[in-house]
């Protein structure tokens, strides 16, 4: 049986790729990608999946617009749409609620760090430097 997952991604997708050459090259060949979701409109990751013929989704957080909460519960509605059972944060630069995280039983942060150790755009670098 295929593991149903979702890709939660903010920038170039590097990780993203990652996974799909995985699943292209049967390392990963329990997996199933069924959307990429992205924050950021000029995320490359988007074109990533444009280029691997997998849905996409962009979901913009506009704080002048919606609260965190109203945009994690919109986020929760769309990913339950889409009937999966795990998701990967792969580069996701949103800090997630506690109702999002207690919504769903199986999701993967692919950061290299606790939680608010290393925040921002360059945190990766700053965990792997440290």
């Amino acid at each position: 049986m295929k593991v149903k997952c979702v890709v939660l991604i903010s920038g170039n997708g590097t990780n993203l790729q990652a996974i799909i050459n995985g699943v292209k090259n049967r390392v990963l060949n329990n997996l199933d990608i069924k959307c990429i979701i992205s924050n950021k409109k000029a995320a490359y990751g988007l074109k990533r999946a444009d280029l691997n013929n997998i849905p996409t989704l962009y979901l913009p957080f506009i704080k002048s617009k919606v609260s965190r909460l109203d945009y994690d519960n919109n986020l929760i509605s769309e990913i339950k749409k889409l009937d999966i059972n795990l998701i990967v944060c792969a580069g996701w630069m949103h800090i997630l609620s506690d109702n999002f995280v207690n919504s769903f039983k199986n999701i993967i942060n692919l950061h290299p760090a606790l939680p608010k150790e290393f925040p921002g755009n360059d945190s990766i670098t700053d965990a792997f430097n440290a």
